[in-house]
């Protein structure tokens, strides 16, 4: 498998951009834009959350002219926006980069990240880096759980102590988002060695090449209904609330 270890700005959508190379382009069919989350169908739907630079929700959205005048046009054209600075744009790269991929061709496993977070930090320090609601069920199971947030809840820390944390975690789950305000590669660059790390989320590409990373699982998702989704993202819904989905994980082998 192809490892990305040269340094160079924005590695991480450098490879996703690069998993494009040998797929069919396709138009632009549709983009929906709601409040927490947007998708992209072009050969089939990609989604990405809505996230704010200073963490929560995106609070300014662009004007809906500004994304239907990219139906249409190249989805690898648009996917290149994954390089851009502000996070409604990148979000747009890289649901757009899911959008392209063929998921029928992938060897799902059918399991929950929350489960696999819980199995394998059983008795162990573990880190999840973004609040996910499952927290509270789990944290039971380990014998020291961080939860890392750009804007902490109570009993969270923040970004500056979850980066001393991270390096003595033996599992750590990770919001796709971080691949969405660009810190994604840091984080795994501070994980303890050997250590088992989780992407997960909405915005997770299902894309092998993340593995060269240092990703051991990805834990995304699957649209199986995209009326139905496109729906429930147009009316605001949070992913938590959406039909027409299936959750999906990849295992790195």
């Amino acid at each position: 498998m192809r490892e990305y270890r040269k340094s160079k700005q924005d590695r991480i959508g450098a490879a996703l951009l690069d998993s494009l190379k040998f797929l069919e382009d396709q138009p632009i069919n549709d983009i929906v834009v709601g409040t927490h989350l947007l998708g992209v169908h072009s050969r089939q739907v990609g989604l990405a959350s809505l996230v704010d630079p200073a963490g929560g929700h995106l609070k300014k959205i662009p004007d809906e002219r500004y994304w239907k005048a990219l139906e249409g046009k190249s989805a690898k054209e648009v996917a290149t926006k994954i390089f851009e600075v502000n996070t409604f744009d990148v979000g747009l790269g890289l649901a757009t980069i899911s959008s392209l991929y063929d998921y029928s061709k992938l060897d799902f496993i059918k399991v929950k990240a929350q489960d696999i977070i819980a199995e394998k930090g059983r008795g162990k320090e573990v880190a999840i880096v973004g609040h996910f609601p499952f927290v509270t069920r789990i944290k039971k199971e380990f014998q020291k759980l961080w939860v890392i947030e750009l804007k902490p809840q109570k009993g969270d820390i923040d970004t500056e102590e979850g980066y001393k944390v991270l390096p003595r975690c033996d599992v750590v789950g990770i919001t796709a988002t971080t691949i969405i305000n660009k810190t994604l590669d840091n984080i795994l660059r501070t994980c303890k060695p050997g250590s088992f790390k989780i992407l997960l989320g909405p915005s997770t590409p299902m894309s092998e090449v993340l593995f060269g990373f240092g990703i051991d699982l990805l834990a995304g998702s699957r649209v199986v209904k995209k009326d139905v989704v496109f729906s429930g993202i147009r009316n605001g819904n949070p992913f938590r609330h959406l039909k027409g989905i299936e959750t999906v994980c990849l295992l790195r082998s």
